[in-house]
């Protein structure tokens, strides 16, 4: 007995997942990328703290550089790129990204990641930005966990909506750090 009415069934199957695929492309526009050496800290206390710990913070190793949660967060600006959402299924089809190659140093003696809810990115308007690291293949590196003393190089993908200041901001319960990121295209 012949098995023809499979045929349409696995042919819907195998369209559908090509379709779902993304793959980062590069605009032949230039991105001139300038990283602020300052970065901003707001630093919450919400217990006293003990008398018998020590509640100094780490300090940045490199001068383009934060410390949060026992992370030391950097760009590296020599590989900044940028791309397009290529998702014929939604609604950011064709829209502009902008790639930060980021260096995650843990400085803690455990395995420690970047909690996806602490970062956000603001754009150059002021407002927050949609989350876009999902459509892209490498896009969930950057939450990967991290051994003690270890470095995370990862790619944190974030919409451009014109030429002006961007913000990465880490904010936790406890502590609340920005980098400022200015993007001009040419």
């Amino acid at each position: 007995m012949k098995k023809w009415f499979l045929l349409p069934l696995v042919l819907t199957t195998v369209i559908s997942l090509s379709a779902c695929e993304t793959k980062p492309t590069t605009n032949s526009s230039k991105i001139v990328i300038e990283i602020e050496t300052t970065a901003t800290t707001t630093t919450v206390i919400t217990e006293k703290p003990s008398t018998t710990e020590s509640s100094s913070e780490s300090t940045p190793k490199s001068e383009n550089s934060i410390v949060f949660d026992n992370l030391e967060i950097s760009i590296d600006k020599s590989k900044v790129y940028a791309t397009t959402i290529d998702n014929q299924f939604s609604d950011l089809d064709g829209s502009n990204v902008i790639a930060l190659p980021l260096n995650i140093t843990n400085l803690s003696s455990e395995t420690h990641s970047i909690n996806m809810f602490y970062l956000k990115s603001f754009g150059s308007n002021g407002t927050e930005l949609e989350n876009v690291y999902y459509y892209f293949d490498d896009g969930k590196d950057i939450f990967k966990d991290i051994r003690s003393g270890a470095t995370l190089n990862a790619i944190y993908y974030m919409l451009y909506d014109g030429d002006g200041t961007y913000y990465l901001s880490f904010n936790s319960f406890s502590e609340s750090k920005e980098i400022p990121i200015n993007i001009t295209t040419t």
